[in-house]
């Protein structure tokens, strides 16, 4: 079969099979799928499912449910992508291409770049942040499976941007940093280190009263919606702009002495 199957939840849930979509059922076939996906290449026990897709309220015969739900995922996929074994299901990673899979490899590509200061971390990076087409499992009919899964993969994703955004201000690439900076700002409004990466962005940038303006933006939030300052992060940026830069002592001018001049005593 090869890698006939590809599957993204980085965004609407997406499957193609041999290059044609194939369109998941609502409801339970496609949480179970989501589950699988969750933990392709492992076990997903059959408690486990059973809570995740009834949401810890599983029917009396659970056994018989799950397979009804596998039968009619399985069906949906046209191939058999899902192994069944004694106490669970398990997605077969090695037979599908896998949008979340594919992105943990790249980071951990981008990592073994970091150490080695290679540039192409920065590559790596925007392969991995490309697979993103919105929020992740966005129509994955779980509440307990987004909670556990949606938090450390948005927050993998932003440190992602963090990075590579650090990467083009090393570069003088203030400009690139800005604009991405206000579109990410605007997805998590209230998140300090995309704040202070905005503060020395535009600083670089030669605006420093946009800073300024963007820190008390900032501040406004954070007091009017949570009550607390911000944190030692974007403050230290801040009081990095009130602070002018010293300037350079200027050089002593010698003055010629005149031929008539007599030195002195």
């Amino acid at each position: 079969m090869g890698k006939d199957v590809e599957i993204r939840v980085l965004g609407p849930l997406q499957v193609t099979v041999a290059g044609r979509c194939v369109q998941v059922p609502d409801g339970k076939p496609r949480t179970l799928l989501g589950a699988l996906i969750a933990r392709a290449g492992h076990l997903v026990s059959f408690d486990r499912l059973a809570d995740l897709i009834w949401d810890q309220r599983p029917p009396e015969r659970t056994a018989a449910a799950l397979q009804t739900c596998a039968w009619r995922l399985r069906r949906s996929l046209g191939v058999d992508v899902i192994s069944t074994h004694p106490h669970g299901y398990r997605l077969n990673d090695s037979e599908t291409r896998v949008d979340l899979i594919r992105f943990h490899q790249l980071l951990t590509s981008a990592a073994a770049a970091r150490s080695a200061r290679s540039p192409a971390e920065r590559d790596h990076l925007t392969e991995a942040l490309a697979l993103w087409r919105g929020p992740a499992f966005v129509d994955i009919p779980s509440s307990p499976l987004r909670d556990e899964i949606v938090p450390p993969l948005t927050e993998e994703r932003l440190a992602a941007y963090e990075r590579r955004i650090d990467l083009d201000l090393n570069r003088g690439l203030a400009d690139r940093a800005i604009a991405e900076l206000r579109t990410l700002i605007g997805e998590h409004p209230l998140r300090e280190s995309l704040w202070s990466r905005l503060l020395k962005a535009l600083a670089l940038a030669g605006r420093p009263a946009e800073a300024l303006a963007a820190y008390h933006d900032f501040r406004g939030k954070l007091v009017d919606q949570l009550g607390v300052e911000p944190g030692g992060q974007l403050s230290s940026a801040y009081l990095r702009l009130l602070t002018p830069l010293p300037r350079a002592a200027e050089p002593a001018i010698t003055r010629p002495r005149r031929h008539n001049q007599r030195p002195y005593a």
